[in-house]
């Protein structure tokens, strides 16, 4: 039971790390893609940005109305 119950700490104590650095990997590959997304923004090429948006997206500019789908947020570029 000893040996047992090691095993599960050690198991969770794995975890834990690996579940923190990929949480940290995570994040930088969003801090990346936003890095990536201004550059492209104002490239003034809209293709690039809306590249990063789902064929289903909808973007919600403010004082404009919600733009959905990636032609809507095309013209809105």
């Amino acid at each position: 039971m000893l040996c047992s119950a090691a095993t599960m700490m050690l198991s969770a104590a794995g975890c834990r790390q690996s579940s923190a650095d990929t949480m940290e990997a995570e994040v930088q590959a969003l801090q990346d893609n936003e890095a990536r997304w201004n550059e492209e923004y104002v490239s003034k090429y809209p293709e690039k940005p809306v590249a990063h948006y789902a064929d289903d997206a909808v973007l919600m500019a403010p004082g404009m109305p919600a733009s959905s789908g990636k032609e809507a947020i095309r013209k809105v570029f």
